[in-house]
């Protein structure tokens, strides 16, 4: 849940009054940090914080200069996230362009009993599915059954364990030829 907003209608205003010269400064951390520092003055100008309270002194060794610098610092970060939050969907970074990346993420090699189970998918889905119903049906009332995907995977790996070292190199070759090639666009999709 999110907190209430901590701005005035005046303020937004006056906030988006700004955004422009936000947009231009941005992306250059010098400009960005004095657009922020002239931004704060600007607006304590207009509305200057409270005096710090007793317990804003008490909590920084009773030094009401170092309370006053504190409650400085949270309204810049106010400020800051302000502006980071109002165009935090608009804006382009380093390494977006802005919209939400839905492009599918390539996943890594294949383990030997998941290639097993798709080389071998139209002899191993009855056996699986046989033994399932056999394994369900043996269960006492009220016990629970493992999922289906996990018994899957568990008899996969049993009957490839018994497979001749032949059927064993077909699984391992299409394990090679199906795994993920280091091109730069799946490499650096998957760095997130």
């Amino acid at each position: 849940m999110g907190h209430g907003r901590w701005t005035t209608e005046a303020q937004d205003n006056w906030l988006e009054a700004r955004i422009p010269t936000y947009l231009e400064t941005h992306d250059n951390t010098e400009l960005a940090k004095d657009f922020l520092t002239n931004t704060l003055s600007d607006f304590l100008a207009w509305w200057p914080m409270d005096v710090p309270n007793a317990a804003d002194i008490a909590a920084v060794d009773s030094d009401y200069k170092k309370a006053k610098d504190k409650n400085k610092e949270k309204m810049r970060r106010r400020l800051y996230n302000w502006f980071y939050c109002m165009l935090r969907n608009t804006m382009p970074t380093s390494n977006s362009e802005g919209i939400l990346d839905l492009t599918p993420k390539r996943s890594g090699k294949l383990l030997n009993y998941q290639a097993y189970l798709k080389v071998k998918k139209d002899e191993l889905a009855p056996i699986i599915q046989s033994r399932y119903k056999d394994y369900k049906d043996s269960l006492a009332v009220g016990e629970e059954a493992v999922a289906f995907i996990k018994f899957q995977g568990d008899v996969a790996k049993e009957l490839l364990a018994q497979e001749t070292d032949e059927v064993k190199t077909e699984v391992e070759a299409f394990r090679s030829q199906n795994a993920p090639q280091d091109d730069p666009l799946t490499v650096d999709a998957m760095k997130v």
